[in-house]
């Protein structure tokens, strides 16, 4: 059984191509960086959770 449809996975890839397309060169003009100091501090819980090293509160 497939989870996903196919019919819904072109549109929904249109339109994060089209959000990366129009903010990629906007953030690179304005050398606004992708990622800051305490990123990795907010990403590691989820990624605890995901892969079940750690249980959630």
């Amino acid at each position: 059984m497939r989870f996903w449809n196919e019919s819904r996975i072109l549109p929904a890839l249109i339109i994060v191509l089209a959000g990366v397309l129009i903010g990629a060169p906007l953030l690179v003009l304005n050398g606004f960086p992708l990622t800051f100091d305490d990123t990795p501090g907010y990403l590691e819980p989820a990624f605890n959770i995901l892969h079940r090293a750690a249980q959630p509160a």
